[in-house]
């Protein structure tokens, strides 16, 4: 009996392990291209490389991307350097030879070291300005003998460059085939494009994908732990596009000025800013010369560092106040010198000013200048809520602005598609609320601005009243340098006349605000400027945060350029640098022109279309 039982349980025993080894083998050996998990069939090997394996692409082979004067923004084939991330054990055991390229590139060795430990995917470098590293014959081959695990010469476009200027405007190159094959499944299914092939994803990128589209590509694949950190130059693989397809890339030229782009995001990295952006807008031509965006993406891996702020809705505060002068102003409401006075609560409308006894006696002007609550809150009451809405409209405000119309078959073509429209009024029951109203005139309650929106406000003041429709892109040129097509310059569809008597009882009103009023401490810059500056509460009473804005144009005695500038999620509501910023630009934008390395449009105010 104890026998027969001993004999039983070694057999079950035997089977058990029998079927562990048997388990075993099919999991390690056999089927690991047939592995069936929850009813469904899964490759393992597959599987796991989908895991470990990620890319780079070191040259996508499209179309270049120009500045105005011809200089490359994106596009140029060059020997560039790809790093990959390390540890500071890895930095630590090679530092000797971090710091000699540092030096070699022009780089703080510190900062180097710090973001190369920073790094979560390869990355091309750039310089500490955002510029680009390019390297001659003699530097490649003296990266090379430094033979730094992780650091590599590559022939690349820098498309991926980490710190690319003008990185959310110019947009996104990625790999997403089902994205390809959405957007573009009729030349995919013609086989004329891979759906593995680059794609624009955002910007400028996104919006020409067909002129700048190539499939003479060139990726770097490599391997990554299961966490998904690279493994530093393990296993390294190269993958080509066939070159197939009948789509030449094209060459875009843009309305961005390079230098001034660069002075831009340089002055905005210099002021730690977390979320903001600046724009500078050429007043003859209505182009934009520099876009640029800053948002704080220490440990960001959701994209949000490629939104573009300059063209994302904000809630204005006072600089909205410029389109209920320009509004009051031209249906005869006041003039600037209408008297009123502010005791600073208007207590109907529960609605208070700055400080607890208010300005007193003041002219319509010098309450522009003090940015008076009160007396913008009355006028809009005056004007109603219909005619500041129309207003607003003509100036550009509540509507996608920057070029869109017909481009070859495509009756809707867009510059930049992802810009946001802004808002005047959300519903209609807030057109009759009084006091709705009176915080619409203040820049509060449901309007929204775009920075870009807001330069172009500025400009309208030296276009009669009409707004330029903004424009990007100037023209497309085909791989010989002919010019196949050319974005028009012109007004904003609708656009109506203002009186000169307006315009310039409004432009004298912003030069107060800086003589006298909100914006004293711009003053005393390269330039005379005149502007309005703006406070928006966006947050709760138990946490109040602010956008702060700075519009306005100079130099006064020749304008020349607009800009625009807003920060937001400030938790002091006198924070002053917007304000620092906005005047730091102008004296950037001063010093490139007396350096000479810039130009002014050969368009002018008299020949923009629908003059």
């Amino acid at each position: 009996m104890k026998r027969g039982r001993a004999a039983f349980i070694s057999f079950v025993f035997a089977c058990c392990f029998s079927v562990i080894l048997v388990r075993l083998y099919s999991i390690q050996v056999e089927p690991v291209h047939g592995f069936t998990r929850f009813g469904t069939p899964e490759d393992l090997a597959e599987r796991a490389r989908e895991n470990q394996d990620r890319e780079i692409i070191i040259d996508s082979g499209r179309g270049q991307i120009l500045d105005r004067k011809g200089r490359p923004l994106r596009g140029e084939g060059t020997w560039r350097i790809l790093a990959f991330p390390m540890t500071r054990e890895q930095i630590g055991l090679r530092e000797e030879k971090i710091g000699r390229l540092a030096a070699l590139i022009g780089h703080d060795s510190e900062r180097l070291k710090k973001r190369l430990s920073e790094l979560e995917h390869p990355v091309i470098l750039t310089d500490e300005k955002g510029g680009e590293i390019v390297l001659e014959a003699d530097e490649r081959l003296q990266v090379e003998k430094l033979s730094i695990p992780g650091i590599f010469p590559v022939l690349s476009d820098g498309r991926t460059a980490t710190g690319n200027l003008a990185k959310q405007v110019i947009g996104q190159v990625v790999r997403a085939p089902e994205l390809m094959k959405k957007r573009f499944g009729e030349e995919v299914e013609a086989g004329k494009w891979s759906a593995h092939s680059p794609l624009g994803i955002s910007g400028i990128e996104s919006a020409f994908e067909p002129f700048l589209h190539s499939e003479a590509w060139n990726l770097l694949a490599y391997t990554a732990t299961n966490t998904g950190r690279p493994l530093n130059g393990v296993a390294l693989r190269t993958k080509t596009g066939q070159g197939a397809g009948d789509t030449p890339e094209h060459t875009l030229i843009t309305t961005l000025d390079r230098e001034i782009q660069r002075r831009v995001e340089t002055i905005l990295r210099d002021e730690q800013v977390k979320d903001g952006a600046a724009i500078v807008q050429e007043i003859a031509t209505g182009n934009i010369l520099a876009m640029a965006s800053q948002g704080d993406e220490s440990g960001n891996k959701s994209g949000d560092g490629w939104i573009n702020r300059a063209v994302t809705e904000k809630t204005p505060g006072s600089i909205f106040k410029t389109v209920v002068a320009i509004a009051a102003l031209e249906e005869g409401i006041v003039t600037p010198d209408t008297e009123f006075h502010c005791d600073g609560h208007w207590e109907k409308y529960n609605l208070r000013d700055s400080g607890q006894k208010g300005h007193g006696k003041q002219t319509f002007a010098q309450a522009f200048a003090n940015s008076c609550n009160l007396v913008m809150g009355q006028v809009a009451i005056k004007l109603g809520a219909e005619k500041l809405e129309a207003y607003a409209k003509r100036l550009g405000l509540g509507q996608k602005i920057i070029w869109r119309g017909t481009v070859f078959q495509d009756p809707q073509f867009a510059q930049l598609p992802e810009e946001q429209s802004g808002v005047i009024f959300k519903e209609q029951r807030e057109k009759n609320d009084p006091w709705a109203l009176v915080r619409t005139a203040i820049g509060q309650q449901s309007v929204r601005v775009t920075p870009v929106q807001a330069a172009d406000l500025v400009t309208a003041l030296f276009h009669g009243g009409r707004p330029p429709q903004p424009r990007l892109v100037t023209e497309i040129r085909s791989e010989d340098g002919r010019t196949i097509w050319k974005f028009d310059n012109h007004y904003m569809p609708g656009a109506k006349p203002i009186r000169e008597d307006t315009l310039r009882a409004v432009r004298m009103m912003m030069r107060g605000v800086v003589t006298h009023g909100t914006a004293r401490s711009v003053g005393g810059g390269a330039w005379n400027l005149a502007g309005k500056t703006g406070t928006a509460e966006t947050g709760t009473k138990e946490n109040p945060v602010y956008n702060k804005w700075m519009i306005g144009f100079g130099p006064w005695e020749k304008p020349r350029y607009s800009v625009a500038v807003v920060l937001s999620n400030i938790t002091d509501s006198d924070d002053p640098k917007a304000k620092r910023i906005f005047r730091r630009i102008m004296d950037e934008l001063s010093r490139v022109e007396k350096e000479g390395i810039t130009e002014n449009g050969k368009e002018n105010l008299t020949n923009i279309k629908g003059k």
